[in-house]
């Protein structure tokens, strides 16, 4: 049963198509698609504070010839870790007025060892 497990694990790593990291020694990016004409945006939740500071949470718009308004863009996060071990914490991509209507939610676990990344893993979870 923790063979399938970990199977279904990098199925869903590999198939998020509206995420996409990078990250070196102490500092992760996490991009994301979103559209903030829709109103929602990414939130970050469950944070410990204590082992990731979170840098930037900005919303990129598309570059393009002429404005279109309601063009999906991407949102850009940017981390820093402040401690070793593993952590987690969540994206959800929501409307902020409405806290209970969830879009997409990740659950985004860091693995730090000598103060740098070694690892991040990526599951979409249900709303």
């Amino acid at each position: 049963m923790l063979l399938i497990g970990l199977l279904v694990l990098a199925y869903v790593n590999e198939n998020h198509k509206d995420l996409s990291y990078d990250f070196k020694d102490d500092t992760f990016h996490l991009r994301l698609d979103s559209n903030g004409s829709t109103g929602f945006s990414w939130e970050i939740e469950e944070n410990d504070a204590t082992a990731v500071k979170f840098l930037t949470n900005e919303e990129i718009q598309p570059e393009t010839d002429n404005e279109l308004v309601g063009a999906e863009g991407q949102t850009r996060i940017t981390g820093q870790v402040l401690k070793n071990g593993e952590t987690k914490f969540d994206l959800v991509y929501r409307q902020p007025w409405d806290k209970g209507q969830i879009d997409k939610r990740y659950r985004i676990t860091l693995h730090v060892s000598q103060n740098k990344i070694q690892k991040l893993n990526i599951i979409k979870l249900e709303k």
